[in-house]
């Protein structure tokens, strides 16, 4: 029955860095397209701009977030209640060499540094276990092309191992 238990969280594992890493290049796809808007939300990193408009809210700024996306930031950050939350939000720290226009030749467009920044915190947020802090801080410095090659997944600790210490 362990071995079992072990296989299944190990398929898990697997499976739940494949959803990191396709989300990543997602991110990554969408960034490097400069001809538009970013049809993701921001929070969930999912398509935005084919929802009705009933299912999105556009804030003045034309950032753009499911309204179930921004629901849930609005109850998790109350102080910041009808502010847009990727204009709201402080940027992780870029190291300071780095000018916002210099980060490493990667498209700005309309994103933004900060839409960058808010995409990044939400990657870590969604998959903390592949996306460290550190990471995410250095990332925020780096070309986008960046991120789909460091992303890497971390090691299983096998449910078995974990026994056999105790």
């Amino acid at each position: 029955a362990a071995c079992i238990c072990d296989l299944v969280a190990r398929w898990r594992h697997a499976a739940r860095f494949a959803e990191c890493k396709k989300k990543v290049q997602h991110v990554h796809r969408e960034l490097m397209r400069q001809d538009h808007d970013l049809p993701l939300c921001p929070y969930c990193i999912e398509f935005v701009k084919e929802q009705p408009s009933s299912g999105k809210v556009t804030f003045h700024c034309g950032h753009c977030f499911h309204m179930t996306c921004a629901n849930r930031f609005f109850c998790e950050h109350q102080e910041k209640d009808g502010l847009c939350p990727i204009c709201c939000e402080g940027m992780p720290k870029v190291r300071e060499d780095k000018a916002e226009s210099e980060v490493q030749g990667s498209p700005i467009s309309s994103v933004g540094q900060s839409g960058r920044s808010f995409l990044l915190t939400s990657l870590r947020r969604m998959y903390p276990e592949t996306i460290s802090e550190a990471c995410m801080l250095r990332w925020a410095s780096c070309h986008i092309e960046i991120w789909v090659q460091e992303v890497a997944r971390p090691k299983y600790q096998s449910l078995l191992c974990r026994c056999r210490r105790r």
